[in-house]
C-alpha cells in the first residue's frame, strides 16, 4: 500500500520499481469543484485533463490482469 499524492509516487524510485507488479490501484481523486480551496484543487478542463492524464502512467504499474478503481 502507499499512502501519497499518485504525482509523488509515479515521480519516485518506489513508482519506477512498481511498474508491471501492481494488481490493483484504488484512488479517491479529489473532486472537480466549482470555487478554488486553498488546498489547491483544480476545476473544469484543467481536472479532467488531470485525470486523464493519469490513466496511461496508472496503466504501467498494472500487472496484466490489474485493475484500476476510481472512487469519485
Amino acid at each position: 500500500m502507499y499512502r501519497g499524492t499518485i504525482e509523488q509516487l509515479l515521480k519516485s524510485t518506489a513508482g519506477d520499481e512498481l511498474q508491471g507488479k501492481v494488481k490493483l490501484i484504488f484512488t479517491s481523486p479529489p473532486f472537480p469543484l466549482n470555487r478554488k480551496k486553498k488546498y489547491g484543487n483544480l476545476t473544469g478542463d484543467e481536472y479532467l485533463e488531470w485525470l486523464t492524464g493519469l490513466a496511461p502512467q496508472l496503466v504501467k504499474l498494472l500487472t496484466a490482469d490489474g485493475s484500476i478503481v476510481l472512487e469519485v
